[in-house]
């Protein structure tokens, strides 16, 4: 499956498969055997039940297997032990640590091939912040693996596992834990898990010293998401699932845990256990499918700046697929009458959005991955404005050269943000880059003294950090008869009030608005004095 990546000229972004029909999944796969150890044995006679990926020093679990991610352990559960963690395991476990070892749900049995499985874990913990409650994705454990041959790149795969869901009870060897002990719960109603496949390009595995999601908190980009799956069964027991993908580069590692739903907050907040739970794996088996990856691609025109000069899009391999029936869709919603290989789209016909195209014949029925339609500005050197403006001396000059989300920045200063603040005069310049073409903006600024009964910020970041969250009209003396309107790039009133205390706090229906420039508008009467209108621009960030 492929994730969203920046569009240029010769690579687009792509969205996993995605079935519009859920009955077009008709594949001829056949059995690869790339996955050394499918089912997880060991030397029966070192019986190697335990726990391992605690440390760097112990992230190989057994052959061919290993802990991706370091400090909260994967279990290896033999039957050699009857599936418990022995007493002398909790204690080396424990040795050094801070915090408890962890117990695992009783195995179902009997286990579905061979006598060893291995034991995720997906923990979250919930963190109290001022504003908020946010899940923690921290404490997740996986099993990874290096490929005997690599998965090709554009090869469509398909990966059957069988997972276990247990019953909640402590499996150490005396039958109670210890009262320090954290034990793992087992399913629960309903029985059900969100797993993810991922992929890497390495050719060994690479171990992380973190506890967090397996693409997060990373030392190098070095994992990315195939696929994911939830797993759903009535009662704990065994049940056999499937990952399905297209490999986005030759894959040489493949990693099977808790998928990545949550987002990290700093752990500074006072927290509390959500959900302690583990799972098990057995039986892995790899296809590959014989037939050629359906991939829509760019047949002719440009994605630069021109949404009125029209594009084609091609599902590619089309000859390979000569007869068969076609279907366009757009953001997963069929298109009338585009039932060819191909398709034109413009800003007028059909405009920016995710395609892809189903192909179908009396053997097979597959959905293309989606290709995003987006026009990509070209940078040029006015994108900073005015090549020169005055800012008052109290005030933060925000420069923003923001162009869309496949755009670069370098600034002199190294910064890569699309938005530099400074208060300093001076000529500062800016390198913009994407797949379109680069450009250099300069602008030069200088501060002056203004008249500081009312002050009109420039900039404002509604982060919830307590600096600068709200954007308000400032006076030293109280205006009479005020009012206050702020409005978005379409024009739209996004913010209205006639009180000077009260102020933005970036939302509209409390939905937070997009950053950008937002243009304001003021009628306030000064000293009982006249009416005075003012009007200007303001930057909103995060």
């Amino acid at each position: 499956m492929r994730k969203l990546a920046i569009i240029c000229l010769s690579c687009f972004a792509r969205m996993p498969l995605i079935a519009q029909d859920s009955s077009c999944n008709k594949v001829p796969f056949v059995p690869i055997f790339t996955i050394a150890n499918p089912s997880f044995e060991s030397d029966s006679s070192a019986c190697a039940t335990g726990y391992y990926g605690r440390d760097l020093s112990n992230y190989r679990i057994i052959p061919g297997w290993y802990a991706p991610t370091v400090g909260e352990p994967i279990g290896y559960l033999d039957q050699c032990s009857n599936f418990k963690i022995s007493r002398q395991a909790v204690d080396i476990a424990m040795t050094g640590l801070p915090y408890s070892p962890t117990l695992f749900p009783y195995v179902p049995t009997p286990i579905p091939d061979g006598h060893g499985i291995v034991a995720f874990t997906d923990n979250a913990y919930k963190i109290y912040t001022k504003l908020d409650l946010h899940p923690f994705p921290f404490w997740k454990s996986y099993v990874a693996t290096t490929l005997l041959q690599p998965a090709k790149q554009d090869s469509l795969f398909r990966l059957d596992f069988w997972m276990g869901f247990g019953r909640t009870s402590p499996n150490l060897e005396t039958g109670t834990p210890p009262n320090d002990t954290l034990v793992f719960r087992g399913a629960t109603s309903p029985y059900q898990e969100k797993v993810t496949l991922y992929g890497s390009e390495y050719p060994s595995v690479v171990p992380y010293t973190t506890t967090a999601c397996l693409t997060k908190f990373t030392s190098t980009n070095a994992w990315f998401p195939l696929a994911t799956t939830v797993v759903t069964v009535d009662k704990p027991g065994w049940i056999q699932a499937s990952f399905s993908f297209t490999a986005p580069k030759n894959i040489n590692t493949l990693a099977i845990g808790p998928t990545c739903d949550t987002i990290p907050f700093p752990a500074t907040q006072d927290a509390s256990l959500l959900g302690n739970y583990a799972y098990f794996l057995d039986d892995l088996q790899l296809y590959e499918a014989t037939i050629p990856p359906t991939i829509v691609s760019l047949a002719s025109g440009s994605f630069c700046n021109n949404p009125s000069s029209p594009v084609e899009l091609q599902m590619q391999t089309a000859s390979y697929y000569a007869g068969s029936d076609f279907q366009w869709y757009k953001d997963h919603e069929p298109l009338k009458n585009e039932n060819s290989s191909t398709i034109v789209v413009s800003g007028t016909q059909y405009g920016e959005g995710w395609y892809s195209c189903r192909v179908q014949n009396d053997s097979i029925c597959i959905q293309s991955d989606s290709l995003l339609v987006h026009w990509i500005p070209v940078p040029g050197p006015q994108a900073l404005g005015r090549p020169d403006t005055t800012f008052c001396d109290r005030d933060t000059a925000y420069l923003n050269a923001f162009q869309d989300f496949t755009t670069t920045y370098l600034w002199q200063n190294g910064s890569t943000s699309p938005v530099l603040g400074t208060n300093r005069p001076g000529t500062y310049s800016v390198l913009i880059q994407n797949s379109c073409g680069s450009a250099t903006a300069t602008k030069t600024i200088e501060f002056v003294k203004c008249n500081y009964n009312v002050y009109m910020p420039n900039a404002f970041s509604p982060n919830d950090d307590g600096v600068n969250d709200y954007f308000r009209i400032k006076f030293y003396e109280p205006p009479g008869n005020f009012r206050l309107s702020v409005f978005n790039r379409y024009g739209e009133r996004v913010f209205y009030t006639t009180d000077p205390s009260h102020g933005w706090d970036g939302k509209l229906n409390d939905v937070p608005q997009p950053v950008g420039v937002y243009v304001w508008m003021i009628e306030y009467n000064e000293h009982h004095g006249p009416s005075k209108f003012q009007k200007g621009t303001v930057v909103l960030i995060r």
